[in-house]
């Protein structure tokens, strides 16, 4: 849909009738998200993205979802104290020229030192980081990030088998629109 001029279609990874839309949220370098730029949390001009969400509306002319957040982390140490969830002090730098969007695939390289590769298929979505072998890093999830930052989430369960490289839980939402 095109709702004030502007798409709102997110370019990331999705299959028809998909469950998964697995797409980057963006915003710009004064990290304000203009509602009506993000109702598919995909704005082209953004130049940050906030996190690669799993959920998203399509043409829908309003802004929803955009929940349970993946972010690759690139820093010399890990402070939980350090992540402001206001600012969202973790969102990385785009590198545009770099990005790629094809039916079933999207990549772009955020930060200077991660590379973001997203498929889906028709009940998941599938994340490969590649990280700079000089630059210590790491994934950090955020299960309650939505598009419009509200706190619209009834139930968040996780749980991480970091030998098994698996993450796994159940979240529940209630958003306007859901």
């Amino acid at each position: 849909g095109i709702g004030y001029g502007i798409g709102s279609t997110p370019p990331g990874a999705q299959v028809p009738f998909g469950l998964a839309r697995v797409s980057p949220d963006t915003s710009e370098a004064f990290d304000v998200v203009i509602s009506f730029e993000h109702f598919g949390g995909y704005y082209y001009d953004d130049t940050y993205m906030r996190a690669v969400t799993h959920l998203h509306m399509q043409g829908s002319g309003a802004v929803d979802l955009g929940v349970v957040g993946v972010m690759p982390f690139v820093q010399t140490t890990f402070d939980q104290s350090t992540i402001d969830f206001r600012t969202e002090s973790w969102r990385l730098q785009m590198d545009k020229s770099a990005e790629i969007a094809t039916p079933g695939f999207y990549a772009v390289t955020v930060g200077d030192t991660a590379r973001v590769e997203l498929s889906a298929t028709q009940l998941t979505g599938h994340h490969r980081y590649t990280f700079d072998a000089n630059s210590p890093a790491g994934l950090l999830i955020l299960p309650a990030l939505t598009i419009d930052g509200n706190d619209a989430h009834e139930l968040v369960q996780l749980q991480v088998d970091s030998s098994a490289g698996v993450a796994f839980g159940v979240i529940q939402v209630s958003e306007s629109l859901s």
